[in-house]
């Protein structure tokens, strides 16, 4: 993995301000004022009948074909921090809502992303674009074993997926 990654020694709730312990609020109050959107991803691997196997694979889900953004594209399970909801059970909601997986363990925080998206919207028989600026933050989970259940409306199909296929 890369050296990116905060082991589980420093993944510590009560260690101010460790983003798990944290509300949305609080996190855009201290880290990222400007941002609009806070999210959160899952990054759950597969478990390994082999476990001195080198190969990882991770869960990724596929968008449903009406979404605005990306659609058919796969990605994490994870989703938006809801107004003065904690980011950590944010993380724990959305994997089950979009996977039927239940979070046991949060084993690392690994690098974040922000990005924007744009939108085109009718106002009073105007164009309007709407940007939002998002901030995405991504932890290593570990699941207690069962199916995965997607939510249809959201995603359509999932697989375990390699390097090779995160890469292509």
């Amino acid at each position: 993995m890369s050296a990116n990654i905060i082991t589980n020694e420093f993944i510590n709730p009560f260690e101010f301000p460790h983003p798990l312990a944290l509300t949305r609020e609080r996190y855009l109050q201290a880290f990222d004022q400007r941002a609009d959107k806070l999210v959160t991803g899952a990054v759950v691997f597969e478990p390994s009948t082999n476990p001195n196997s080198q190969t990882k694979h991770i869960l990724t889900i596929k968008r449903a074909r009406h979404e605005d953004y990306f659609p058919n594209c796969f990605e994490i399970p994870g989703g938006k921090v809801d107004e003065g909801e904690y980011i950590g059970a944010a993380l724990s909601r959305e994997l089950f809502e979009e996977t039927g997986l239940v979070l046991t363990k949060v084993l690392a925080q690994l690098p974040g992303m922000a990005y924007t998206t744009t939108k085109t919207v009718e106002q009073g028989g105007k164009q309007i674009v709407i940007v939002k600026k998002s901030v995405q933050l991504n932890f290593a989970v570990e699941v207690a074993p069962g199916d995965i259940k997607l939510d249809e409306n959201e995603h359509f199909e999932w697989m375990w997926a390699g390097l090779e296929e995160l890469r292509g």
